[in-house]
C-alpha cells in the first residue's frame, strides 16, 4: 500500500511539474551548430512549430517526456529542449534521420 501511495504522489508531482511548462519558454531562434544555419521554434493558438532554416514550419507534438517534442514533418523530428542551472531553455538537439543536431537559444 506504501508502494502504491508513494508512486502515485511520484506520479503526481511529475505530472504537476509538466502541466506547470508553458510553451513560451521554448520560443527563440536556436544557432545549429553543423548541418543547418538556424532553428525558430514559434508558438500559435497553443501549438509549438519549427522551422528549420527555410524550409517551412512543421507542428511540434508533446511526447510523454519533459522538454521532448515530435515533429509532425515527414522525417518525424525528435526535438529535445535542455535547460540551463536557471531551469530556462537554452538549447535544442534534433535527432533527425539517424543524426543528432545541436543548436544554442540565441534569441
Amino acid at each position: 500500500m506504501k508502494k502504491i501511495l508513494l508512486l502515485s504522489l511520484i506520479t503526481f508531482f511529475a505530472l504537476a511539474n509538466h502541466s506547470s511548462i508553458t510553451l513560451k519558454e521554448y520560443t527563440g531562434v536556436y544557432k545549429m551548430e553543423s548541418v543547418f544555419e538556424k532553428c525558430t521554434i514559434t508558438e500559435l493558438e497553443g501549438n509549438l512549430y519549427a522551422e528549420v532554416d527555410q524550409n517551412g514550419s512543421n507542428k511540434l507534438l508533446s511526447t510523454d517526456k519533459v522538454d521532448v517534442f515530435k515533429s509532425t514533418s515527414a522525417y518525424g523530428t525528435i526535438f529535445t529542449f535542455t535547460r540551463n542551472e536557471k531551469n530556462e531553455v537554452n538549447a535544442v538537439n534534433l535527432f533527425v534521420m539517424d543524426n543528432n543536431v545541436s543548436g544554442k537559444k540565441v534569441e
